[in-house]
């Protein structure tokens, strides 16, 4: 198993103290400032621990375990406190936790945007792993700008 990146974990929970703010209300310019620059390090942080299996079914799997399940389960969490708590209407939950809909009542947009984010990335991976030089440079102009 490879030794977890201490520095990793410390912008992750640094990350996740920003998310906290920002849904406990805070202000609009913090908002509109702020959130950009950390939900962009959250997808960082995936993108930097990311690793390609040996074949898309395995990587479908390993996804679908420790992203998927993780949704499922606090989606049924979120839920049934949404509907306890906030008096939210059941069906209108229900209606987004399963399709991985990122509407109003789902509040796990960020999982099911990594999940499509990270299926697509395999593939982009592959592509430029098995592209000629010319080809990765017509591909990177594409993707990103000059190579």
């Amino acid at each position: 198993m490879k030794e977890r990146e201490e520095w990793l974990d410390i912008l992750r929970g640094i990350v996740m103290i920003f998310v906290v703010i920002t849904h406990t209300g805070a202000p609009k310019l913090y908002v509109k400032v702020y959130v950009p620059v950390f939900m962009s390090a959250f997808f960082f942080a995936s993108g930097y621990t990311f690793s390609e299996r040996s074949c898309f079914a395995d990587f479908f799997k390993h996804k679908c375990k420790t992203i998927l399940v993780p949704y499922f389960i606090f989606g049924t969490i979120n839920l049934i406190l949404a509907v306890v708590i906030r008096d939210d209407a059941i069906s209108d939950r229900l209606y987004g936790l399963p399709l991985l809909r990122s509407e109003l009542y789902d509040d796990l947009w960020f999982i099911t945007c990594l999940f499509s984010c990270e299926l697509v990335f395999y593939w982009v991976v592959r592509l430029a792993k098995s592209a000629s030089e010319e080809n990765r440079r017509k591909y990177s102009t594409i993707i990103g700008g000059e190579y």
